[in-house]
């Protein structure tokens, strides 16, 4: 695209975005702007659908909300660019650079980031779904609460990312650099990690379960709960079995011999006050007649 038909195009745009009857939104679908200038525009809301922007500069560029569906973003320079809530599934960012650029709540599905440079940045709530990370430095960017279900993250490098309540059920994170890396009450379940690094990583209540030993361990449960049939009649909920060896074990050992004590001796203490009762009752009932006999001599 030429120059001057670009810089049209944006000034439409502009006009736009402070008064929608007088511009003209961008759009820029399937355009062709291979290594083009688009240092620090704003392109809030455009249409890029499908363009060609490889090599593209884009660093500070606004993308707010963009629609960068199935763009070729091919090492393109997006340092610092705003792309919260951008649209980019299935989007072309090989060997992008992203760092410190804000990602929040942007969808990312199927993206391709294998060796893209996302240092610091913002991915909060992100969705990358099935998205290839291979090799991809992720070095303390923030990926809170986004959904890395499925993705690819062979290799990559995730020194001292947040990854706090993070979705990555069925993720590939063999070889992946997770040092100093917050997971706390992320999902690993059926996650890859294998030569994965994880010196000084927070797991805190990660859930690290295999989808095949949580299988297994289902099925165990059913089998215990077939053959102890009697715990069935319990009134009170079965609380989960400890080794008697632990600590935890040994204490709720004890704690179960003085309440049986307890309830042994206080059972004792009840039936000797009922049994005075039930006599103290037979003596008034044997002595009633002798009242009633005297009182009519009288």
């Amino acid at each position: 695209m030429e120059k001057d038909q670009l810089d049209k195009i944006l000034g439409l745009h502009a006009e736009w975005l402070f008064e929608p009857q007088s511009g003209r939104r961008a759009n820029l679908a399937g355009a062709d702007l291979k290594g083009a200038n688009l240092k620090g525009a704003n392109l809030t809301s455009a249409d890029l659908s499908y363009a060609n922007l490889k090599c593209a500069d884009l660093q500070g560029t606004n993308l707010q909300g963009a629609n960068l569906k199935g763009a070729d973003l091919w090492h393109a320079d997006l340092a610092y660019a705003n792309l919260m809530f951008a649209n980019l599934t299935g989007a072309n960012l090989m060997g992008a650079n992203l760092e410190d650029a804000d990602l929040a709540g942007a969808d990312l599905a199927g993206v391709n980031l294998e060796d893209a440079n996302l240092k610091g940045a913002n991915l909060k709530g992100a969705d990358l779904t099935d998205a290839n990370l291979k090799g991809a430095k992720l070095m303390f960017a923030n990926l809170t609460g986004a959904n890395l279900k499925g993705a690819d993250l062979t290799d990559a490098n995730l020194k001292g990312a947040k990854l706090m309540f993070a979705n990555l059920t069925g993720a590939n994170l063999m070889g992946a650099n997770l040092e100093d890396a917050d997971l706390t009450g992320a999902d690993l379940t059926g996650v890859n990690l294998d030569d994965a690094n994880f010196k000084g990583a927070k797991l805190g209540p990660a859930d690290l379960t295999d989808e095949d030993e949580d299988t297994d361990s289902e099925d165990e449960d059913t089998d215990s709960e077939d053959e102890d049939t009697d715990s069935e009649d319990s009134v009170f909920p079965r609380a989960p079995r400890k080794s008697s060896n632990s600590p935890e074990g040994k204490k709720e050992l004890l704690t179960g011999l003085a309440i049986f004590s307890f309830s042994f001796i206080a059972g004792l203490l009840i039936g000797n006050e009922i049994l005075k009762a039930i006599r103290k009752k037979a003596e008034k009932t044997a002595e009633g007649p002798k009242n009633v006999t005297n009182h009519w001599h009288m």
